[in-house]
């Protein structure tokens, strides 16, 4: 028992030792311990038998990513006994090279760690890394523990689609408003949702484990233990697959319209229907379903739109600009909304047999418009509801659709032939994120 012993010895040491939780490769025990490479290698595979060593083998093994079944690992032990070895020099160094396209690592497993390693002071996440849980490990959150770095102006949150990444702000010369213990930088977390089809936030071990103490708690309160949470597939796509996926958000594209319908009507009439573009990210859902996050969505979306539209572009068409009432002999001269301007110029202009449809675009913008002033004409106490994410989605699932189909429309004009449309508005895959 003791060449066992000695073989087990040396896998954890090496793992304990590591500074990023690494394997020690397989060819590795046989030289230390100078012994033969296939000896060691029928050692091995009775630790893994007994549960005191797991393997990876993968283009890197040298990260524990995915567990895999005894038997899987057995057969993966047994082949590597034909893997030869190459040895080349650069200059001094000589280099050992596996000739395989998966060489493998060998990691103590956990059940080896929680008897000898003492993980008490570490905290959560770090604790888990250190006793070998996969590092590609999943786990979900609520979708509100985002809002906390969305509400304060010193974190920079960046999300896109189905994926996100936060960092902290620095001034010129390097400092932040932040102490140490909040100065985080999370690489990469993705969008999931749950058994009832709410947005859920997810993350790997790996990520999770390398924030501070102060953060890991916080997101540890925000953790859901329900199994039944899955990652969108095109987030596994790129972190997983490590391949592109054609998909894009709702939010993503309605304002990739709105900015492509208006370089078509610079184009096309040298003037700009709206008075400004925006980010393709300027818009996303909100991260806490409240009443307040839902009517400041309305409000921005409402400033995209109906006060984003170019009342000199209407005048450059000789629009009539006013309504006119009269009233016991005094006429009352009102400025046209926008959405009505827009309108008439698009019914006088364009001409279709789908009146109704053409009129059906200008709805939804007026549903936008009518939900801004709701709380502008009464107090609306701000309270949590998961219906607020789907009544925001229904909204903006409308005025994406209303956008389209207005680019749709310039696009027949015979000058925006020239007009470079994103192909992914038309070909790509357009959801809900």
């Amino acid at each position: 028992m003791g060449l066992y012993n000695n073989v087990c010895d040396i896998i954890y040491d090496f793992f304990v030792k590591s500074n990023d939780y690494n394997g020690i490769p397989l060819r590795q025990v046989s030289t230390d311990l100078s012994i033969d490479y296939v000896d060691s290698i029928d050692i091995i595979k009775k630790l893994v038998q007994n549960g005191d060593v797991v393997i990876q083998s993968s283009t890197n093994p040298h990260i524990y990513n995915f567990e895999h079944k005894i038997e899987a690992q057995l057969d993966v032990l047994e082949s590597a006994k034909g893997i030869s070895e190459r040895i080349g020099q650069c200059g001094p160094v000589e280099i050992h090279i596996e000739n395989t396209e998966f060489p493998i690592c060998l990691y103590p497993s956990k059940k080896i760690l929680k008897k000898r390693r003492n993980t008490s002071n570490m905290p959560y996440y770090t604790k888990q890394l250190a006793l070998c849980e996969p590092q590609l490990k999943i786990l979900y959150f609520d979708l509100n523990v985002l809002e906390r770095y969305s509400n304060d102006p010193r974190y920079e949150l960046h999300y896109d689609n189905y994926r996100g990444w936060i960092s902290y702000i620095c001034d010129e010369e390097g400092n932040s408003e932040l102490s140490e213990r909040n100065q985080i930088y999370l690489k990469s977390f993705g969008l999931g949702y749950d058994e009832n089809n709410n947005r859920v936030i997810c993350m790997f071990l790996k990520d999770l484990g390398r924030l501070s103490d102060t953060h890991q708690a916080y997101w540890y309160s925000f953790e859901i233990s329900n199994t039944d949470c899955k990652m969108v597939e095109e987030y596994y796509a790129n972190m997983i697959e490590g391949r592109w996926a054609g998909a894009y958000s709702t939010y993503h594209a309605f304002t990739c319209e709105l900015n492509t319908l208006n370089t078509m009507s610079k184009t096309i009439f040298g003037q700009s229907l709206f008075l400004h573009t925006f980010d393709e990210s300027a818009l996303t859902f909100s991260f806490l379903p409240t009443s307040k996050n839902y009517f400041d969505f309305v409000l921005k979306l409402d400033k995209m739109i109906s006060d984003n539209l170019n009342r000199d572009f209407f005048k450059f068409f000789d629009m009539e600009m006013y309504t006119y009432k009269e009233s016991e002999g005094i006429v009352e001269k009102t400025n046209k909304g926008t959405i009505q301007l827009f309108e008439e110029w698009l019914l006088k202009n364009y001409h279709t047999e789908d009146v109704n449809g053409l009129k059906d675009i200008f709805k939804s913008f007026r549903k936008v418009r009518k939900e801004r002033q709701v709380p502008a004409h009464k107090t609306i106490d701000n309270v949590f509801s998961k219906d607020y994410a789907k009544k925001q989605d229904t909204l903006m699932q409308e005025v994406y659709l209303a956008m389209s189909s207005l680019r749709h429309i310039f696009q027949q004009h015979p000058k925006a032939k020239d007009v470079e449309v994103p192909k992914w508005l038309d070909e790509g895959i357009i959801k809900m994120f």
